[in-house]
């Protein structure tokens, strides 16, 4: 397989060349029992990668092993390496009980700033007076240097745990999640990490309300800029007929940075009407 980038951001003059992700490989698995199989994969990888660390050229190779010894626990994980670049991947849930579960990933991978932000364009709209806007309805100014479209790729280094309890017609969860993200173009290496709580419940069979806090601190590449991102929200939806559903939202977004001028908070009241025919 093969994947054609553009990166836009380079290390000096601010341009780099387009560059062209091959691999080929292949994938084994032999299952001992059904509790226990290994993983195994090998191939060759190159890239056009600036950094050495993200550079891949020659063979690569990943083991590991999936385990279920009951109904309970789910446990995969893998290692290997590309290039310079070692990986590591896994996967856990465990159903503590019949109402609690833990589920957990750790991810390594290269992506880019337009993959990552696909991930949520559904949450991104376009307003006639403020143009792009996110989930909040919070302005994107595209002109800001620390966001981009453009693929200026990176190292993702994702860590995540969510522990969720059902109760009845009662949902609650608390989640956390530490990211490292090494750039190619030399910038650095930003961090960030964050925990959640929230809830959902189903009130009657034709409505529900859910709401969610969350906490999130980004250091920038460069270890100069620091974000401190808070947000609270509620939401109630109901079935107003077998077509239509409404829905009212109430959030607060607040962004606390020691940049001069990044500060942002806003609150705001949404309501929709949807039809669907």
């Amino acid at each position: 397989s093969s994947r054609v980038t553009k990166s836009l951001a380079g290390p000096a003059e601010g341009q780099a060349n387009n560059f062209r992700t091959e691999n080929a490989g292949a994938e084994l698995k032999y299952k001992f029992n059904r509790f226990f199989q290994i993983i195994g994969e090998v191939g060759v990888s190159r890239n056009g990668f600036q950094s050495a660390e993200l550079s891949e050229d020659g063979f690569t190779w990943q083991a590991g092993f999936r385990w279920t010894p009951g109904r309970k626990l789910d446990l995969t994980a893998t290692a290997g390496k590309q290039g310079l670049r070692e990986i590591y991947s896994a996967q856990l849930l465990y159903l503590i009980s019949s109402r609690l579960e833990f589920n957990g990933t750790y991810e390594d991978v290269l992506t880019a700033n337009a993959l990552v932000t696909n991930d949520s364009l559904q949450g991104f709209n376009f307003d006639q007076n403020n143009g792009i806007t996110n989930g909040q309805q919070v302005p994107i100014d595209e002109t800001d240097p620390f966001f981009t479209f453009s693929d200026t790729d990176f190292r993702r280094r994702t860590t995540r745990g969510r522990l969720t309890l059902r109760q009845k017609r009662t949902q609650l969860f608390i989640s956390g999640n530490y990211e490292l993200r090494t750039f190619d173009n030399g910038s650095g290496t930003a961090r960030s990490w964050g925990v959640s709580t929230g809830f959902d419940r189903r009130i009657t069979d034709r409505s529900q309300i859910s709401g969610d806090v969350s906490f999130r601190r980004s250091g920038f590449e460069g270890e100069i800029r620091i974000d401190n991102n808070i947000r609270a929200s509620i939401d109630w939806t109901v079935t107003v007929s077998r077509y239509f559903k409404a829905a009212i939202t109430l959030s607060h977004s607040e962004r606390q940075s020691n940049e001069l001028g990044a500060d942002l908070e806003e609150n705001t009241l949404t309501f929709y009407l949807r039809g669907t025919f």
